[in-house]
């Protein structure tokens, strides 16, 4: 099982709103980064994927906050993030929103 994923993406909310939908979840902005949201499934070990835009990259914090969010306007567009998960939702779901997603 996974209890907690980040990854990024070119568009953090529609990512987010497409994994909701897969998940049978719900989107939110996330408290800390103004860019990002995290999706909650809802499941029944507190799971919670975060949707960054791509380039950011989390630091370590200064002595008040434990971490910050900076944007690395160099980063690249592709990234080695992967997970496998499973969901809730059927194969043909998942190949209908695929194929709306193109």
């Amino acid at each position: 099982m996974i209890h907690h994923l980040s990854i990024s993406a070119q568009n953090p909310q529609h990512v987010a709103q497409v994994l909701a939908e897969i998940l049978d979840g719900q989107p939110t902005p996330h408290p800390f980064s103004s860019d990002g949201y995290i999706v909650f499934p809802f499941d029944e070990y507190g799971t919670e994927i975060e949707v960054y835009p791509l380039g950011t990259e989390i630091i370590p914090g200064d002595s008040e906050e434990l971490r910050a969010y900076i944007q690395n306007t160099a980063a690249s567009k592709f990234t080695a993030t992967h997970a496998m998960l499973s969901v809730p939702a059927s194969i043909e779901q998942i190949e209908q929103i695929a194929a709306r997603e193109d």
